[in-house]
């Protein structure tokens, strides 16, 4: 049996237990909880304790966890960074983009985001608040269905039809608005749009009263994340075109640069 190339599900005979309980205790960490407690790990993931300590003393001692001795509490490892800090191109990616995103924060006074596809959802590595928008539920490395949103759609653009079908078996069309398209045909008819025009925009399609719009950046002819803002919607509605607009220059930009700073572009 094949493994789908968007490496949303395994064979079961590939499967390796005890694997997935380490990748589960490490993928609790985020920006909202940076440190566990082992109890918080056992009883999140619902392992005895026995079976939960074993896997966070194994990763403790290889440093991909390590425990304040103050508080108890776990949190990523040294380690976890040295291996991040390998992984290209993503590694340049933030690079480039954080001051582009901050000046098109400023310029719109609106939350900005970047992302990447990363199992079939969109993975947020960057967000910079809004002056004056609504608060947007989003945060750097949170994962949301990537049909419902700017970032999203323009993710799910760069792929095949055969891989977007993959993402709707494997994921859903899970629906969170009237707006939300629940449909494939609508979803495959809407990504054909986003890849004609270069851009994407969400009507309340996640959350009402909330619209963005998205762009794509590419390295290498290859698209690799997107771009967007997310604008309360009577203020989108005034000047969509200025928004897009402005997304579009920032995403272009970074992928201009993604390309000055790529070894093959100067081999």
């Amino acid at each position: 049996m094949q493994r789908p190339r968007n490496g949303i599900s395994l064979a079961p005979k590939y499967r390796i237990k005890v694997l997935e309980k380490v990748f589960r205790v490490l993928e609790l960490f985020d920006d909202k909880a940076k440190e566990l407690t082992a109890t918080e790990i056992q009883g999140q993931l619902g392992l005895n304790k026995t079976s939960a300590f074993r896997v966070i003393k194994n990763l403790e001692e290889f440093g991909y966890l390590e425990k304040d001795p103050e508080t108890l509490k776990y949190r990523l490892g040294i380690k976890i960074y040295y291996l991040g800090s390998l992984v290209q191109p993503y590694v340049s990616l933030r690079k480039v983009s954080r001051p582009l995103l901050q000046e098109l924060n400023r310029r719109t006074q609106e939350t900005v985001h970047l992302a990447v596809l990363n199992r079939g959802q969109s993975l947020y590595l960057e967000k910079l608040d809004g002056q004056k928008t609504i608060r947007v539920m989003t945060s750097i490395g949170a994962k949301l269905p990537a049909h419902c949103s700017g970032v999203g759609k323009v993710l799910l653009s760069g792929l095949s039809q055969e891989e977007v079908e993959e993402i709707i078996v494997a994921r859903g069309l899970q629906r969170f608005t009237a707006n939300t398209i629940t449909e494939a045909s609508q979803l495959k008819e809407e990504l054909g749009r986003v890849r004609r025009q270069g851009y994407a925009t969400d009507n309340e399609e996640i959350e009402i009263g909330l619209k963005c719009a998205a762009a794509p950046v590419f390295i290498n002819g290859r698209l690799l994340a997107a771009v967007s803002v997310s604008v309360p919607k009577d203020r989108f509605d005034e000047q969509p075109e200025s928004f897009v607009g402005m997304v579009k220059d920032a995403a272009q930009e970074i992928s201009r640069m993604l390309g000055q700073m790529d070894p093959a572009r100067r081999s």
